[in-house]
């Protein structure tokens, strides 16, 4: 029903990349391992232009270009338009990467921090 005839990529389309991480490279005995968080590749371009993702996405653009930014949720998302927070950007081309921490204040306030 959307499918684009003119050859130009006008199509909407959607994918959900997740980072699983695994415990052995043996592509016959791949156990996924608990340890460590799956990640989901967040897409700045679709995020609403207000959003936390939005602003931290034109901010990294000014490192590299935003196709070569990637930024990760480790939290539940099941479609590409889930609310979810920012856990890991990396920026490979320029061997930078950010994780969020949990900073709990004097008030008992809590954030999390790149």
């Amino acid at each position: 029903e959307d499918s684009d005839e003119s050859g130009f990529c006008n199509s909407n389309a959607e994918a959900l990349v997740q980072r699983v991480p695994v415990l052995d490279t043996d592509p016959e005995n791949e156990e996924i391992d608990g340890n460590r968080p799956i990640l989901t590749l967040l897409n700045i371009l679709t995020a609403p232009p207000s959003s936390l993702l939005k602003r931290v996405g034109m901010l990294l653009s000014r490192l590299d270009n935003l196709s070569n930014v990637l930024v990760w949720s480790s939290g539940q998302v099941d479609t590409a338009h889930d609310a979810c927070s920012i856990d890991v950007i990396e920026l490979p081309r320029v061997n930078l990467s950010f994780k969020s921490r949990r900073v709990e204040s004097m008030g008992g306030k809590v954030e999390y921090r790149l």
